[in-house]
């Protein structure tokens, strides 16, 4: 049995949203900064985001095996991208989730989370 951690009460804390994507990323620029598409996502999701919500890809989503309790949101058309972006909202999260299928290697990219 899986005991959950809601998040409903500390959203109020959250004067703004954030965004979480999950693919390769290149570093070590001369602005030290990561670029490419996950990092990109991520910006565009937190762009989207409300005050407070967490904006999930598909691919983070996957790798989540069950984390969470997400809400899906409507699918959004942003900027570089063709087809409109399906995001889901984590509403609680699972203590004994089942761990991820890639393992924990994979790179997660994430913004608004300061």
């Amino acid at each position: 049995m899986y005991r959950s951690r809601s998040l409903a009460g500390r959203r109020q804390a959250i004067s703004k949203g954030s965004g979480v994507a999950t693919g390769e990323v290149v570093t070590g620029t001369e602005e030290r900064l990561g670029t490419g598409d996950a990092v990109n996502l991520a910006a565009r999701l937190e762009q989207a985001a409300a005050p407070g919500e967490i904006g999930l890809e598909e691919a983070t989503l996957r790798l989540g095996a069950g984390a969470a309790r997400v809400e899906a949101l409507a699918p959004l058309s942003l900027k570089g991208k063709r087809r409109p972006i399906s995001a889901y909202d984590p509403r609680e999260f699972r203590e004994e989730a089942a761990p991820s299928p890639r393992g924990s290697t994979t790179p997660v990219a994430t913004t608004g989370l300061a």
